[in-house]
Parts: structure tokens; sequence; C-alpha cells
């Protein structure tokens, strides 16, 4: 039987790294895809086939919307939490933090929490009607 040198072992140990790098760089593209999926939509998509959208909210009138708010908010929370996981601590966050006034500056939040921001933004703009939709 044939003995390796140092170099055929070295080679065998590269080799077995490029593999290795090769096998795993699918998994890390798939995972990130994973990931971001959520921010896109994607989590979305699927998170309304488990829980359904909420419906639209808002009116003229605040007593309707006074009276219609849990509803709406229980099913929002509901729809956001499959979508997306981490709403549940920027959510709860706000709530405990800033429960009169939510805090508007996102200056200091890491790119996840801003992307979150932005993605909670568009989906209240196309949810919110009438008196809530103007605030927002």
């Amino acid at each position: 039987m044939a003995s390796l040198t140092e170099q055929d072992v070295a080679s065998l140990v590269q080799a077995a790294t490029d593999a290795a790098r090769a096998a795993s760089d699918p998994v890390v593209a798939l995972r990130d895809q994973q990931s971001n999926r959520s921010l896109t939509g994607g989590g979305f998509q699927e998170a309304s086939e488990v829980v359904r959208q909420p419906e639209p909210f808002g009116s003229e009138s605040h007593e309707d919307d006074v009276s219609k708010w849990q509803d709406f908010n229980v099913s929002l929370k509901a729809w956001l939490l499959c979508g997306n996981k981490h709403f549940e601590v920027d959510l709860h966050r706000v709530e405990v933090t800033h429960p009169e006034t939510p805090n508007v500056s996102v200056d200091g939040e890491s790119q996840d929490v801003k992307d979150r921001c932005n993605a909670l933004y568009s989906i209240l703009t196309g949810l919110l009607k009438g008196k809530p939709l103007r605030l927002l």
C-alpha cells in the first residue's frame, strides 16, 4: 500500500474543505432566502393561508373605530406574528416603552428593525382607511 505524502494529505484536506463549502453554499442561500422572505412578503402570503389577513380598518366615525379596534388589533397581531415572528418583540417593546406616544424615530435601530418598520408602515397603508389612514 502506498503511503501518502504531506502534500497528498494537504490536497485531500483542501478538496474536502472545498466540497464542504460547496455543499454549504446552497444551504446558506436557502436560509437567507427564508429569512428575507418574511420581510418581503413571502411570510405573509403563507400567514394568510393559516390566519386570515385582517379586514381593512377605519372610518370617519371615531365611535365606530373605537368599537371595532380590539377585533382589528387582535387580527392584525395574529397575522403579523404568523408572517414574521420578530414583530412580537418589536410590538411588545413599543407597547411597553411608549404606551401613549410611540417612538417614531428608528435612529440607532438595526437594519432588521428598520426593515420591519417599513414593512409595517406599508401593511398599515394597505389596511387602514378613513381617519386612521390619515393619522398614519
